[in-house]
């Protein structure tokens, strides 16, 4: 035995993803099989590590540690110092001291789909949790969405109200069990309960109650289950009928549905699946995968598309659920169109006009989260939408450039835009992204923006003395940035796209090229930005390249009527006077209807005038494929990707021309021509697309050549079509250029504000 003077001890501290991913159970493990003493806690700045025994196993510890961390850990940082020797006699979990009033620097850990022992436990008739729909452990369950404060423990989750029992008090002390201080645990015994209702009936108590569920699914009823993040409406997803009764309870026409399924082999019997998109589904997040579709569900469930989103077992819940019937199930958020996703009694009440049975759980929700959403293009992760299980989204290349500034930059709040709405968060130490908020045309949806900004600030104990928004003055994060009473900021909505992939590929130090491709964007100059090439940096940007405007007659109408938008291509490419009947008749216009829209866009009444790139796509899609109407944005594009035909090479031509400004314009008449020529002349439709496709991609390249930099950022919703984007990478490397299309950063606007705060820290950093 060694000495009292031989003794050692340290202090290690350890930044990074740290807590709630069983990284403290993992140090007790360690320290243990050394035979050291000391403590590990959580606290405002992640881990801190008391350890002390003779210097040879303490050195061993310090240099073993980083390799003996769980999977879903990622260190950051550590620091270690030589400590005073406490002589203690064991090694402990320490309660984490309270931090109410430290700044956080400590990562908020993410939600987490079921894992594979826990999954089998549920199923296993022998083990003391079949059939439990709250299984957890260190490695799964819910985090961010129970959290009401850090560091993350037990009593600072909506899981304090549940006292254990002793078998789970004796697994949660056990050293060598998997639910180790696992701060969610609970069984059938002393967990949440659930419970299920519709007009007939209410059953309480778990098995019974989905029983009821699953029989109500079979019967083609709609389930309103509260999930992990909100409730979702679930409705059987190989029956039409029911499915379209849902689209017509939600007020949602055509907007596809996510589908979930028990395992991945039923996965695979609904979609094509390559071994990258089934390690997507596997993934511990558990996010929505966008898949190519074989068979076996409704047409209702994607109308006209040929992708669906699927997604397997987000808790056991889902799993117990699923196991007991034979057919997969549609599962969408559970709202009202347009309104925050129900979490509570207020917004189960809601939901009563569009579900017929729910079934419920009595543990409260402390975070609206929606699920995250996922396409892989060119084997990348492509996020659609940044909810659960990847939100909150620390943003590490942001926080190194704060790092590197000689001056010291406050808190800032950037708010994002109008739609696909997030937030993004410099706390003075910490930047990071949070989970898809929706859209922000609803009353109730701005509620719960207002309710989503004060629980940032406590959550991450930082008041922004600056809010970053968009120049759009209608838009509501705008409005609320200026009615707050802070410093205020304005970034231009096409250079925070940019910006925002510069931030995901650590780019902020150097100019780049910005593709950016999108619907709308307040300009400059007044008009309606969208189809853009940027030089840009984190301090600024020069517009050097962007589509030919057209006129949108009727301004948000158009975005809704696809067939205006071509009716304003076709009047310059043929003259107002020169359009064929034909062509009125293959858009759904007679004479008397296209001489009013066509007077409107020539006395610019009500006709703003865009460079949209996403309003383009609607444009060519209306003519190619006769789509007059749409429910939802980026509709009519979807259908266009989807009629690609990529074996075509060759492209319509967009010439560039040099405007007064000193702009390059695309000049799409050139392309609608060569549409009108390749209709008259039977062109297949998948030929047809893919030129209009390539020719887009065709201008990011000849622009991009000319630039003389090497590093080309794409950005915008348009660069969600996998084709597109294939394309033009394909392109400008073919060119030597470097292209960084972003993957853990939605490249639509739920982006918008990681972009928004860089650009607000550099001009801080400026003054």
């Amino acid at each position: 035995m060694p000495t009292l003077k031989q003794l050692a001890a340290r202090r290690i501290r350890v930044r990074g993803r740290v807590q709630g991913v069983g990284f403290r159970p993992s140090v007790h493990r360690l320290a243990t099989a050394l035979k050291l003493h000391g403590w590990v806690c959580n606290d405002a700045d992640g881990v801190l590590i008391h350890v002390e025994g003779p210097d040879a196993d303490v050195e061993s510890f310090a240099r073993r540690l980083q390799a003996h961390v769980p999977s879903a850990a990622h260190i950051e940082a550590i620091v270690q110092e030589t400590a005073t020797c406490d002589y203690l006699d064991d090694f402990q979990i320490r309660v984490s001291p309270s931090i109410r009033s430290v700044s956080l620097t400590a990562h908020v850990p993410a939600d987490r789909g079921i894992c594979v022992d826990c999954r089998a436990e549920v199923l296993d008739s022998h083990d003391r949790r079949c059939g439990h729909a709250f299984a957890s452990c260190t490695q799964c369950g819910p985090r961010y969405t129970i959290l009401q404060e850090m560091p993350y423990e037990r009593d600072g989750t909506s899981m304090h109200g549940f006292l254990m029992c002793r078998a789970c008090r004796v697994e949660f002390e056990n050293p060598d069990d998997r639910r180790f201080h696992a701060e969610p645990i609970a069984c059938p015994a002393c967990g949440p309960r659930l419970r299920f209702e519709d007009a007939e009936q209410a059953i309480a108590g778990d098995w019974h109650s989905i029983l009821a569920a699953a029989q109500a699914l079979r019967l083609g009823r709609i389930v309103a289950l509260k999930g992990l993040g909100g409730y979702q409406l679930l409705v059987r997803a190989d029956d039409d009928r029911a499915v379209m009764h849902l689209r017509q309870r939600k007020h949602r026409p055509s907007k596809p549905f996510a589908v979930m399924v028990r395992s991945i082999e039923e996965a695979e019997r609904m979609a094509h699946i390559s071994l990258a998109e089934s390690k997507l589904l596997l993934d511990p997040a558990n996010p929505i995968v966008l898949l190519q579709s074989r068979t076996a569900i409704a047409t209702a469930v994607a109308p006209g598309l040929t992708r669906i989103g699927v997604l397997l077992p987000t808790t056991p819940l889902h799993l117990l659920l699923l196991t007991q019937i034979d057919f997969p199930v549609v599962a969408t958020s559970g709202n009202q169109s347009e309104e925050p996703i129900a979490i509570d009694t207020k917004g189960r009440e809601t939901l009563k006009t569009i579900a017929d049975a729910f079934l419920d759980h009595d543990r409260p929700i402390v975070r609206r989260v929606d699920d995250s959403v996922v396409r892989l293009i060119d084997d990348h992760p492509i996020q659609i939408r940044l909810a659960r299980g990847f939100a909150p989204c620390v943003l590490p290349a942001l926080e190194r450039w704060a790092a590197s500034r000689a001056c010291e930059i406050p808190p800032i709040l950037a708010l994002g835009g109008q739609q696909k709405t997030a937030l993004a968060l410099w706390t003075g130490a910490q930047a990071i992204l949070t989970q898809h908020l929706g859209d922000m045309d609803h009353p109730e949806a701005r509620l719960a923006f207002s309710q989503a900004v004060a629980e940032l600030s406590g959550l991450y104990r930082s008041e922004p003395r600056i809010h970053a928004a968009d120049f759009h003055p209608d838009y509501h994060t705008t409005r609320y940035a200026q009615a707050a009473r802070l410093s205020f900021l304005q970034v231009q909505h096409h250079h925070a796209h940019a910006v925002a992939g510069m931030v995901e590929y650590d780019l902020l130090d150097r100019d780049v090229i910005g593709v950016i491709f999108d619907g709308t964007g307040f300009g400059l100059d007044g008009t309606v930005w969208g189809g853009e090439i940027l030089r840009a940096s984190i301090n600024e940007f020069q517009r050097i390249a962007s589509l030919d405007l057209f006129a949108l007659p009727g301004g948000e109408a158009a975005i809704h009527e696809p067939n205006r938008i071509a009716l304003s291509l076709l009047a310059p490419t043929v003259g107002s006077t020169g359009i064929p009947t034909w062509l009125l008749d293959r858009l759904g216009f007679t004479k008397v209807r296209a001489h009013t829209l066509l007077r409107m866009i020539a006395r610019q009444v009500n006709s703003p005038q865009t460079s949209s790139a996403g309003r383009l796509f609607d444009g060519v899609a209306a003519l190619l494929l006769n789509v007059h109407q749409v429910s939802y944005e980026g509709e009519a594009a979807l259908f266009l990707e989807n009629a690609v035909d990529p074996t075509v090479e060759s492209a319509y031509s967009i010439p560039i021309r040099l405007d007064q400004a000193g702009i390059r314009r695309g000049d799409w008449r050139p392309m609608i021509q060569q549409v009108i020529n390749d209709i008259v002349n039977n062109v297949p439709v998948g030929t047809c697309a893919a030129k209009f496709h390539n020719a887009l991609a065709a201008l990011s390249a000849t622009v991009a050549a000319s630039s003389g930099i090497s590093d080309v950022v794409l950005g915008g919703g348009c660069f969600q079509n996998g084709y597109l984007l294939s394309r033009t990478r394909v392109l400008l490397e073919k060119l030597g250029k470097s292209v960084h299309a972003p993957s853990r950063i939605p490249m639509n606007d739920g982006g918008l504000s990681v972009g928004q705060l860089a650009v607000a820290m550099a001009r801080c950093n400026k003054q």
